[in-house]
């Protein structure tokens, strides 16, 4: 899926108006019909395709009409249609079935608001539902209280990629670097004793201490405190100042481009030290697979959480329209979309383990031609066949994935607007940037 991210300050202002903290009512109740299905999504999800396709055949009595947008100029990452399908269903009208990038949307608000159904209520008593193959850890990200509001579908980790021999010629020790602070850390003593290659990390953007990435609990979405302006938080955003982003703003170094073997590019040209991929299942192995072509020895290094557990974001995921006549229909509808996810590949991590496995599978015994579509091929020919030891060495770290969390759009938009002139070096006062980040998130989720 194509992904495009930039701020939306504007947005953020608006999204306070549209999203109404919960008052702990619960949804009217709505007559249920079940003779239509809406179901809303923006740009390709090829999940939503196959799920409709066969939604269609199972059921021809049933009309189904889509409500979708495409990749557009004047709206590239959906702004104007994430605003309006919110508010129609905070409105109590809109899809029956919404299809959706969580970080383009204000998803924990919306759990707390009455806005979706509680799966739970629909899957009590079904045989057919069972989720038992699934990364739990990830589901539970769209609970709240116990209740089922949102089913991921996809989600991501943070997962680096080095070589052997780049390691061992620097001296890197990514032993004690284990969190994302400790691995700061190592990275600014790294870069004070003026080691090469020129960049630790080849996208130094994708490496933001985002506060859900470090895992401390900056907003009580039930209780509504929010805590930004902590020792723990300035000390991780310091360190990625000084160790990883300043080069990125003073020098105009680091890439931007995805796709193709550019990780391995630059890895293999000691260009870099670490690749951190957007999409860590399909990149990350291309890159991994080029890499071994040419006789290096990849290293995959998964990043924890200053809690010392590795936490998953969740990417795509899809809800239920409380105010929908078509609940059940909108059901089926869903579980069609989670077994699609055995099947459809999306780039990112299935919230099927076995789909994750099967994708693995499907590079073991032979090297494939590095396809020219792939982009940049940096005179790399081959993608080297993965092992049975690989594929099950990868596997293992699906499985050391112990919570996650659904990003909230507000919260990213407050910190990239008040955390940037202290990243860019525009001041060096951050405590007074983050002091103005909680600030912010206080009036949010106050409304």
């Amino acid at each position: 899926m194509k992904k495009r991210i930039r701020p939306a300050i504007l947005l953020t202002l608006v999204l306070i108006f549209l999203f109404p903290q919960s008052t702990g009512c619960a949804p009217k109740e709505v007559e249920q019909t079940n003779d239509s299905l809406r179901v809303a999504y923006f740009g390709t999800v090829d999940l939503v395709a196959g799920a409709l396709y066969e939604f269609k055949e199972a059921y021809p009595n049933v009309e189904v009409t889509v409500d979708a947008e495409t990749y557009e100029e004047t709206d590239d990452v959906g702004e104007s249609f994430y605003t309006r399908i919110s508010a129609e269903m905070m409105s109590g009208n809109g899809p029956d079935v919404f299809v959706f990038e969580c970080e383009k949307l204000n998803a924990n608000k919306m759990m707390r608001s009455g806005a979706f159904v509680d799966l739970n209520e629909l899957t009590d008593g079904d045989p057919e539902w069972d989720l038992t193959g699934y990364n739990q850890a990830v589901i539970e990200a769209g609970q709240v209280d116990g209740k089922q509001y949102i089913m991921p579908l996809t989600y991501d980790i943070p997962l680096l990629l080095s070589t052997q021999s780049l390691l061992d010629e620097t001296g890197f020790d990514i032993s004690s670097a284990n969190n994302y602070i400790t691995f700061m850390e190592e990275c600014l003593e790294y870069r004070q004793a003026g080691k090469k290659p020129e960049l630790l990390v080849r996208n130094p953007l994708h490496m933001r201490p985002y506060f859900y990435q470090l895992s401390t609990e900056i907003i009580n979405y039930d209780t509504r405190a929010v805590k930004v302006n902590t020792p723990e938080i300035q000390k991780a955003t310091e360190l990625y100042q000084r160790a990883i982003i300043s080069q990125y703003y003073q020098d105009g170094l680091g890439e931007t481009s995805a796709g193709g073997v550019y990780g391995a590019i630059s890895l293999r040209d000691k260009t870099s030290l670490f690749e951190r991929s957007i999409i860590p299942l399909e990149y990350h192995i291309q890159n991994y697979r080029a890499l071994k072509a040419i006789g290096e020895t990849p290293v995959t290094i998964p990043l924890y959480n200053v809690e010392g557990k590795l936490a998953a974001q969740v990417n795509e995921a899809v809800a239920i329209n409380a105010s929908s006549p078509n609940q059940q229909n909108a059901y089926e509808f869903i579980k069609l979309m989670l077994e699609n996810t055995d099947y459809v590949f999306q780039g990112y991590f299935p919230v099927s383990n076995k789909a994750a496995e099967r994708y693995m599978e499907q590079f073991m015994g032979e090297e494939n031609q590095l396809s020219l579509i792939s982009g940049d091929t940096g005179e790399f020919e081959t993608l080297a066949a993965l092992t049975q030891e690989e594929v099950d060495e990868y596997l293992d770290i699906i499985k050391k994935v112990d919570t996650a969390y659904i990003p909230e759009r507000n919260v990213r938009s407050v910190y990239m607007e008040e955390i940037g002139p202290y990243l860019s070096g525009e001041t060096d006062d951050i405590d007074t940037c983050l002091q103005n980040s909680e600030d912010k998130l206080k009036i949010i989720v106050s409304e």
